[in-house]
């Protein structure tokens, strides 16, 4: 399940984070969609992440992350600093309450008004929320240097072996779903920041070894796909930040040695595309921020050529501005 990667830097233990995670979080369902499969001409499966507790599968890292450095054992003074640009800060603040713990959250000044209000219901009195910035970049910035400043555990979203681990409980369920006699041929996961796409091929690719991991990004903020393309990591100076949840500038050290390890493919999709599958999906039942539905959006790019059999889209909660979309 855990396998050795030459240039990484830890190992993983997923079925630990599993346990741990066992009384937190639900499993949630491999779901199948008629109405998808016969759209793509493939068997689509939604893995339901958008009915998790917290509506997203982001309490898995952030619980896994928080109880590996503090335990769940109550101790007065216990602080970590951390940044968001998504939806994570709200799984932060929730793990914070319920290890007691408290959280600085930087968030930059484009967060939607509704993360703010999610963060803030989730974490009641443990949390306190900054807004600076202009992207998750100037966040992380912003953070590292409280975390120094103030010797306060610094929490990061992506560049973290435990988060990873917790995200990888993500492919592990869909392992244990899954009851077809035939492999699943690919699973299409949008890019937040690396973090689920790396904890997917920790889990998977030891035992579906022919599995197509696909990931996607905004095509004006694609900073894993051209790292991965000139084989070093390389620093947008500019990004689009209309999907908010998957614009960032630079990929991280252990996403990108696990992500370039297994040659991982990229897709970039355009913010027309994006809209016009989100659309498409709000209209049949299933509700997703944006950054989730890049995966249609790839999916719609590859349909002319699409040769795979068996196909995984993971959902996450519909935490988008509406304006955005419909006007």
């Amino acid at each position: 399940m855990n396998p050795s990667i030459e240039n990484n830097w830890f190992t993983f233990d997923i079925l630990g984070a599993s346990r741990r995670l066992s009384s937190v979080i639900h499993q949630t369902p491999l779901e199948y969609s008629k109405y998808f499969s016969d759209y793509f001409g493939a068997e689509v499966f939604f893995k339901r992440e958008d009915i998790q507790i917290t509506n997203s599968y982001k309490i898995r890292w952030a619980y896994n992350a928080i109880y590996s450095l503090f335990g769940k054992k109550s101790k007065k003074g216990r602080k970590i600093v951390c940044a968001s640009a998504w939806n994570h800060s709200q799984w932060v603040a929730y793990a914070c309450r319920l290890i007691w713990v408290d959280g600085i959250i930087y968030m930059p000044r484009n967060t939607p008004a509704l993360k703010v209000l999610k963060t803030k219901e989730y974490g009641w009195a443990n949390i306190n929320i900054i807004l600076e910035g202009d992207c998750f970049n100037d966040a992380e910035e912003l953070a590292i240097r409280y975390s120094k400043e103030n010797n306060v555990a610094f929490i990061h979203p992506f560049n973290n072996h435990h988060v990873i681990e917790g995200q990888g409980t993500v492919g592990y369920e869909i392992l244990q779903d899954w009851d077809n006699s035939s492999d699943i041929d690919a699973i299409i996961v949008p890019i937040w920041g690396w973090w689920l796409i790396s904890g997917i091929i920790q889990s998977l690719k030891t035992t579906w070894s022919n599995i197509s991991i696909i990931g996607v990004q905004p095509l004006w903020a694609s900073s894993m796909k051209l790292s991965l393309d000139c084989w070093r990591k390389i620093k947008l100076d500019t990004i689009d930040t209309f999907i908010d949840g998957a614009s960032v500038k630079s990929p991280w050290d252990i996403p990108f040695s696990i992500c370039g390890e297994y040659g991982v493919q990229v897709i970039s999709v355009d913010n027309n595309s994006v809209i016009n599958a989100t659309r498409l999906l709000h209209t049949n039942w299933v509700h997703a921020e944006l950054a989730a539905w890049m995966s249609l959006a790839a999916m719609e790019r590859l349909k002319p050529t699409l040769n795979w059999k068996r196909i995984v889209i993971i959902i996450s909660w519909w935490n988008y501005d509406k304006e955005k979309i419909f006007g």
